[in-house]
Order: C-alpha cells, then structure tokens, then sequence
C-alpha cells in the first residue's frame, strides 16, 4: 500500500463489495529465471539475459537459483518443501533405513497440479524484511481454501542477493512448496535516465526507503504493476494472491488463496484516499488520454465516477490495500491492461519513476477501467493484518490457538 495512505472505516467499505471474470492472455516469454522488462531489440535482449546468466552463476551459484535449459530454452523454476525436499546437500536415512530426497526439484517432477492459484512475493535481503516475511509465511495456516493434496506454492521472488541462511529460514517457514525466481532491478525502461532524472526536474521529491538503493521501491512498484505479469514463473498458475513480507493472518480465511467466486478477476481492499497528493500529478489526466487514445470507455462507470468525484473534491485518488490483492492472470494478462500497465511504466512520462504513481492508487485505475461491478471485491479480508498489526509474538499467539482448535 501506498506510504502514508489515509485509511476509510472498515463499514463504509464493506458496502462497496463486489465480485468479478474474463479473456485471453500472451504466454510469458521462455527465458532466464530473471525479469527484465525492457523491450529492446531481440540481439539487445539476447545479450541481456545471456550477461544475466553469466553474473548468476558466477556470483550465486547456489541450487536454488535455476537457470533456463540452455539447449531448449525452457524456463526451469526448482520447488523446495516438495515431499520434504529441502537446501541440504546430502539425503539424509533415518534409523529405519528409510531416505528423504532433499533437492529442490521442477514443478513437473513435483506433480504439483497447473492452473491453480499461487501466493507471491516480494522481498530484499534485508535481515529484517527475511525476519517479517517468515513470519508472514507461518500465518498462511489460516488459509483454509487450499486443497488440501497441494497447497498453493509461494514464490519469493528477489534480486538473487539472499544467503542460503535466509533462503532456508524462508523454507523452513511453511509447508508450502516454495521457489526463489529472480528479478533484475539493475534494468530501467528505455529511454529512462536514472541518473538523469532527479527531483529537480519533476518537481517532487524522490521516495526512498532506509537501507534499500536509490530506485529500489520505484522498481518494487514497477515490478507489482508491470514486471510479474510477463515473467515466466507465472506460467503454471491462474491466480496470484500478493502478500508483502509484513503482511500477515490471525484468523482463518474460508476460500484464500482462491477467489470467493468463480466469476472474481480482482480482490483487495478499498481503504481510503492517497494523502501523498504530489504522488497522484497527472495520474488522472494521463489515464484518460490512455483511454481516448484506445477509443475506450471505463469498464465500470460508478467507480470511474467515484475516482473523478474523489479527485474534483479531495483533490487525490482513491486507493486499494494491495499489501494484499488477489488477481486472475488471464484478466491481468489482457492485451489491453498490458498496455496499460505498459504505459505507466515503460513508456513516457515514466510516471511511475517521475511522480512515484503507486501501485496502489494505479490498481484502483486499472479495476475501473477493465473490471465491471460483479468481477471485482473489496472487502476486508478475513484475518488479514499488516505492518502493526502483525507482530510476531501477536500472530505465534493466534497459530498457537489455531493448533489447539
């Protein structure tokens, strides 16, 4: 969620409620375990992921970072916690004789069932993000929407830069199957200067965070809005619930990480207006020109009409707590939202760079430009805390209740 975000009451949201379904999507592209979102030339590219490959085997050889088979070109993405498959060199026997495998393996050797959901996320390597988003990781027992032969799979997605030690403090931290794909945040749109860009030249003052680099949360929000829907790890799922390491459960939830309905293509939270109003320049002006140049009208017309209401009168933009969403991939995966998506962050203005247009604010676009009423919901969710609220001796607490139950 946006910094600083004002929060509406919970009862004036629970009215908005709704729920959502929709069309085709382009196959992610076959390559690297890396996210590079530029769109270069096809030798640009090749160069790219082939330097990729290189510094990744170089400097983390570790197993679990998979690259691509380098004579078929497939995608390869291996799973820990798969039949108690974990980090340890060796298979260890046990007194009776019997032999755990303990490399991470393939989704196909798995036999983990395609097209099902998967929780993603995002995370540094930043002892203290690693400390929250294990803790993030032990409340996903409160999930009861899972089938129970194969729980959905959390991907940890990163820069490629965490230790062993945090990479199985994270393993350690779940039952689920879990895989690391990596994502590159070195790699700028073209036609983007990052040295060149500066407050100065926009009138609003950079965003950074303590002890993350210079366009490390500009990229985070790049990433969310844009660079998780073209990359492969997605490949064999169909829905993405997104947590953020100081996200959190206390209480059961029904039907996570699946959608409530069948028809849902989009879930989060409605929770007030973005205070930062410098982070919402242009945003509302640059969505309609979107929209007249794809000669397109707002999919739902009582929340576009509540986002210009929000914005004549409060003079900022309405918002979702996408600290937590729930999205269908195909619905994400449309040409149209790409185009959108791309718009925000690989072409001019960069707004996403320039204005810091966040994830949050632009998620609330994007449902009500391509979602109708039924397709979306915006209720709490149950059992759902974040950064305050999830404390750790607070949610050990609430799994210690759970397991007496």
């Amino acid at each position: 969620m946006a910094q600083g975000s004002k929060r509406a009451p919970r009862s004036s949201n629970r009215s908005r409620n709704k729920d959502r379904t929709l069309p085709k999507t382009t196959p992610p592209p076959e390559d690297v375990e890396s996210y590079s979102p530029n769109r270069a030339n096809s030798w640009a590219i090749a160069f790219v992921l082939a330097s990729i490959a290189f510094f990744t085997v170089s400097q983390f050889n570790n197993r679990y970072i998979t690259l691509s088979n380098q004579t078929t070109g497939k995608y390869t993405l291996h799973y820990h916690n798969v039949n108690n498959r974990r980090l340890d060199e060796n298979e260890d026997e046990d007194s009776e004789g019997d032999t755990t495998p303990t490399a991470p393996v393939p989704l196909e050797a798995a036999g983990l069932p395609k097209k099902g959901p998967v929780i993603a996320a995002l995370v540094t390597n930043r002892q203290k993000d690693i400390d929250e988003l294990q803790v993030a990781l032990k409340s996903l027992a409160f999930l009861q929407g899972d089938d129970p032969e194969y729980p959905a799979p959390v991907l940890v997605f990163n820069e490629g830069d965490l230790s062993e030690e945090q990479t199985q403090s994270l393993v350690d931290s779940t039952t689920r199957p879990m895989a690391f794909p990596l994502v590159d945040f070195t790699i700028f749109p073209p036609g983007f200067d990052p040295n060149g860009d500066t407050s100065n030249s926009t009138g609003v003052k950079k965003f950074r965070v303590k002890d993350r680099s210079e366009w490390g949360y500009y990229q985070m929000i790049r990433f969310w809005i844009t660079g998780i829907w073209k990359h492969p790890a997605l490949e064999p799922y169909s829905t993405v619930m997104r947590i953020d390491s100081d996200s959190c459960f206390k209480e059961p939830n029904l039907f996570l990480p699946k959608f409530k309905n069948p028809n849902l293509v989009y879930y989060s939270q409605y929770v007030g207006f973005e205070d930062g109003k410098n982070f919402t320049i242009g945003l509302l002006d640059f969505a309609k020109q979107f929209m007249r140049k794809q000669n397109k009208v707002a999919a739902n017309p009582m929340l576009w009409q509540f986002i210009e209401t929000t914005f004549v009168s409060e003079e900022t933009l309405p918002l979702f707590q996408t600290n937590f969403e729930v999205s269908k991939k195909e619905w994400m995966q449309q040409p149209e939202v790409m185009a959108w998506h791309d718009a925000l962050t690989e072409e001019e203005p960069f707004g996403i760079f320039r204005y810091r247009w966040g994830d949050a604010v632009t998620r609330f676009l994007t449902a009500a430009m391509f979602a109708t009423n039924e397709m979306i919901m915006t209720s709490h969710p149950d059992g759902y805390g974040h950064k305050e609220r999830c404390q750790k001796e607070d949610v050990m607490a609430a799994l210690a209740t759970l397991a007496q139950a």
